[in-house]
């Protein structure tokens, strides 16, 4: 039989099942096995229009450091509803970071004050010494989101590609519309770069990964911050475990963690890949921890999560996936800048 629609503009396959319970939930319902945009054209109703009208009032609520973090929440949910402009699926927001010389790293002794300080939440010495000793790297100039890509901008990417990997939690590939300003995350660093190549082939852009040193710097700045606002840990500057939010957030929804260059979520919300895979400072004795025994060589990523301790949002930490629900995975991009 003919497909239909539905009122949300869902796809409905009007198809036999022999027993409802015989088959999978999306099969019951008969939805496709691809994805599905639940785009809805909403009638410009007065309230609609007036809404729209505080869409600056509302911005300035989420990013006021002044403002508490339930005012800064429901701004959020709010501009989600009604278009968040800050997100530009093909031209997302980036921030230019100079060419610089910076110290990588810390140094061992650092690192075991460090593990010491974090020993009650589980953490481990040699966690840390991945990030010794202190090293001297030179960085050409570059871009790097202003946040970690959102759920709305990989939409964009999967209503042209819709049998691509769909994140795990869009419930039987269905957008979440009320996650559009929430990070992506949980997709396989496969789709990451299929989603990067997508972008490139669209925009005309090179857009990446950033490299770990990068991501680094942009996160601590000149100055060599232990977090990305300061030295110390402070609650509501990201959304880690400590906030017991234990979900993702609006990006942007954090300003007193901005890093010094101006970007938002690089402590929380979700881990971020790097272009790197990990790698001993300075050619030292690699050392072989949990992920790399049980991984071998992985992929970097930084900036822990919603779902882990603030040890992990811290600058310098080096971390990456391991098979379990905890690792909860992003990314943001990095841009080359073209010099005429």
């Amino acid at each position: 039989m003919s497909e239909e629609y539905c009122l949300t503009g869902f796809r409905l396959l009007n198809s036999s099942i022999s027993h409802i319970n015989s088959v999978a939930p999306e099969k019951a319902m008969n939805l496709p096995d691809y994805f599905q945009s639940n785009d809805v054209e909403h009638e410009q109703t007065a309230l609609h229009k007036s809404l729209k009208s505080e869409l600056p009032r509302y911005l300035s609520v989420l990013e006021s450091a002044e403002c508490s973090f339930e005012e800064r929440y429901l701004a959020a949910s709010v501009i989600n509803a009604l278009g968040d402009p800050r997100i530009q699926p093909l031209d997302p927001s980036m921030v230019d970071i100079p060419a610089s010389t910076f110290r990588l790293g810390i140094t061992a002794e650092k690192a075991r004050a460090v593990a010491q300080e974090f020993a009650d939440i589980g953490v481990l010495e040699e966690w840390i010494l991945k990030e010794t000793p202190e090293t001297d790297v030179a960085l050409s100039a570059f871009r790097i989101g202003r946040y970690p890509v959102t759920n709305l901008e990989y939409k964009r990417y999967m209503d042209e590609n819709k049998y691509a990997e769909c994140p795990p939690y869009w419930r039987y590939k269905v957008f979440p519309a009320h996650l559009a300003n929430h990070p992506v995350h949980s997709i396989s660093i496969d789709s990451i770069n299929a989603y990067i190549n997508w972008l490139n082939q669209t925009t005309g852009r090179a857009f990446r990964l950033p490299t770990e040193p990068e991501w680094e710097f942009a996160a601590k700045g000149p100055c060599g911050l232990e977090y990305p606002w300061g030295n110390q840990y402070q609650k509501d500057c990201a959304n880690t475990l400590e906030t017991g939010l234990i979900n993702t957030t609006p990006v942007g929804l954090f300003p007193k963690g901005r890093s010094p260059f101006g970007c938002l979520d690089m402590a929380g919300n979700v881990e971020e890949y790097t272009s790197s895979f990990y790698f001993a400072y300075q050619g030292d004795a690699l050392i072989q921890d949990d992920l790399y025994v049980e991984n071998g060589p992985y992929q970097v990523a930084r900036g822990g999560s919603y779902m882990r301790f603030r040890d992990l949002a811290r600058t310098t930490r080096r971390h990456g996936r391991y098979d379990s629900e905890l690792y909860v995975m992003g990314f943001r991009l990095a841009e080359d800048i073209r010099r005429n």
